[in-house]
């Protein structure tokens, strides 16, 4: 749910630069800041504090939030009458929004095999109450 949040925000940041920047580009920047911003926030509370790095959100933020803020600027000040040069000018957009997806992947990888859970998400430690207990050796018996 985290990450389906995660890019149902994205999705709208890219809605925000689409659509509504042509009848107002200064509000179009507003939303999109607060958008931007809302999915940062969002993203820090699903991830669990022991995973969370410098180079992490240094990552985090380029990757999530300049694609959209790039495209705004593309869709602003570039003619939209040559084609190509819009095509090959929003080609890093895309790749950063597809190094996001493998960052995110890349992150959620499980950190033994035998676990099978990704412990980088706090939704997930929530749903995994017993499993400390139960490495530990501290489950009682009745």
């Amino acid at each position: 749910m985290a990450l389906g949040m995660n890019q149902l925000l994205c999705a709208l940041s890219y809605y925000i630069v689409g659509a509504i920047a042509e009848e107002t580009p200064s509000g179009a920047a507003l939303s999109l800041l607060g958008v931007q911003c809302l999915a940062l926030l969002l993203l820090r509370l699903d991830v669990s504090e022991g995973h969370s790095s410098i180079a992490f959100s240094w990552l985090r933020l380029v990757c999530m939030s300049f694609p959209p803020l790039y495209m705004g600027v593309l869709i602003h000040f570039v003619d939209r009458s040559s084609v190509r040069t819009v095509e090959f000018l929003a080609l890093p957009a895309f790749l950063l929004h597809s190094m996001w997806m493998l960052l995110i992947a890349a992150y959620l990888v499980p950190d033994s095999m035998d676990e099978g859970l990704p412990k980088q998400l706090r939704t997930v430690l929530y749903l995994d109450v017993l499993h400390l207990d139960q490495q530990a050796g501290d489950i009682r018996e009745w």
